[in-house]
C-alpha cells in the first residue's frame, strides 16, 4: 500500500471493526461501514444515495447545504432554526413527505447551535 485515501490498511481495518459493532448491536446480521475522508464528502454520499426533493435543515455549515445544493438545482433547501421535539411533531411532521430528508447538524457549525431531540 501506498499512502493513500482509499485501499489504505489502516482504514480497512477501521471499517471491519465499526461494522462488527454495528452489527454487535443490531438485529441485523451483517453490516458494512464506510469512512470518508471529511464530513463534506460523507452528508454528499448520502445525498447522492437518497436523492430527495427537498431537504429541511437547521442553519450550519454552509459548505454543507452548498454540496447537497450542487448535486442538483432541483433539490429545495428549507432552513430552520427551531428544532425542538415538539416542533417536529406538531408543526414538521405532518408537512413532510416520503422523498423529503430531514438534515440536522448538530453542533451547527460555525455557530456552535445544539439541538435536542429528546422529548
Amino acid at each position: 500500500y501506498t499512502y493513500v485515501r482509499h485501499n489504505q490498511p489502516t482504514r480497512a481495518r477501521c471499517e471491519l471493526l465499526l461494522a462488527s459493532m454495528e452489527s454487535s448491536c443490531s438485529t441485523s446480521s451483517s453490516s458494512t461501514a464506510i469512512l470518508y475522508p471529511s464530513g463534506v464528502s460523507a452528508i454528499r454520499s448520502i445525498f447522492e444515495y437518497y436523492k430527495p426533493k427537498r431537504v429541511i435543515s437547521n442553519r450550519g455549515y454552509k459548505g454543507s447545504l452548498d454540496a447537497i445544493h450542487d448535486l442538483t438545482q432541483s433539490i429545495k433547501i428549507l432552513t430552520c432554526d427551531q428544532f425542538t421535539v415538539a416542533y417536529l411533531e406538531k408543526e414538521l411532521q405532518p408537512k413532510l413527505c416520503a422523498d423529503d430528508v430531514l438534515f440536522i447538524e448538530c453542533p451547527s457549525n460555525p455557530y456552535l447551535h445544539l439541538v435536542d431531540l429528546r422529548p
